[in-house]
């Protein structure tokens, strides 16, 4: 994207529209669904790492300043996360 890599993820800048060239997570397969909640950004998909660390399977959270893996994995069994929804939520 704008001449810089990124590996199904990418954030943008909302007044400008410029990408962000700090956030630069990275997914092993298709991400399908993101949801930012209390300082976090979920992510679900097809992959099976984020940031190629195990354990992420099909969910996985970053923070928007630090692209730091911070979920577990689902049960194997799940094919794909398709859709999350966020509601309620901490502060």
């Amino acid at each position: 994207m704008n001449g810089q890599t990124r590996t199904r993820l990418a954030a943008f800048d909302l007044d400008t529209g410029a990408l962000d060239g700090s956030w630069k997570p990275t997914a092993d397969d298709q991400v399908q669904a993101l949801v930012a909640q209390s300082g976090r950004i979920y992510i679900g998909g097809k992959f099976h790492k984020i940031n190629g660390v195990s354990g992420t399977a099909r969910l996985a959270a970053v923070t928007p300043e630090q692209v730091q893996t911070a979920a577990r994995a689902l049960d194997p069994g799940t094919a794909a996360v398709l859709e999350l929804r966020a509601t309620g939520g901490r502060s």
